[in-house]
């Protein structure tokens, strides 16, 4: 999960951890990231999409039983993006 504390957006730092995972991944060989992001989270889907990730079509529902804090009020449905690294 790559999170940044709501009061530190807005400052690069998302950017900069996905940029130093992006040059990771590159470093392994790896061609392409496929990420999953909560659907509802439309920002934060354009965010990646400005960075040049694309919607792959594929859902998956969120993983209730990782939820440490109970169960969410409504079924959480995650969106498979991509980006290819060449």
């Amino acid at each position: 999960m790559l999170a940044v504390n709501p009061g530190s957006q807005d400052g690069g730092i998302g950017r900069l951890l996905l940029q130093s995972a992006e040059e990771h991944a590159r470093q392994l060989i790896c061609d392409k990231i496929n990420i999953t992001v909560i659907e509802d989270r439309t920002e934060l889907i354009a965010w990646y999409q400005r960075r040049g990730y694309v919607i792959t079509g594929k859902k998956f529902p969120f993983p209730v039983e990782y939820h440490k804090y109970g169960k969410p009020l409504k079924e959480i449905i995650l969106i498979e993006m991509e980006n290819n690294l060449k």
